[in-house]
């Protein structure tokens, strides 16, 4: 989702992926469609505190209601600072990707 700005996404903060990003903020991000072109994201992440960007994420995304509550102690929400993205291709054809 976007917030503040922001390329945003959650999860749970009992996951060993979040506490990789805690250590270490620098992250890549990449998908496959089923044609084979890609896109990969990198950046640096931070920690989105506040009862709002939570309820924000759980309204985008209904389902995860069924998981998390803006209080859990749980539910997360990251923001990628300084990002970067392409689309590319199995032949390194890349087009960038204005993420803001």
């Amino acid at each position: 989702m976007e917030y503040g700005g922001k390329l945003c996404f959650c999860t749970n903060n009992t996951k060993n992926m979040f506490k990789q990003m805690k250590a270490n903020p620098k992250v890549e991000i990449s998908g496959c469609a089923p044609d084979g072109k890609f896109i990969r994201i990198t950046g640096t992440v931070s920690f989105v505190d506040g009862r709002e960007a939570k309820e924000k994420a759980l309204e985008a995304l209904p389902a995860l209601k069924a998981m998390y509550s803006p209080d859990d102690g749980m539910f997360e929400v990251i923001a990628l600072e300084e990002g970067e993205a392409a689309f590319s291709d199995v032949r390194g054809n890349k087009t960038p990707v204005d993420l803001y």
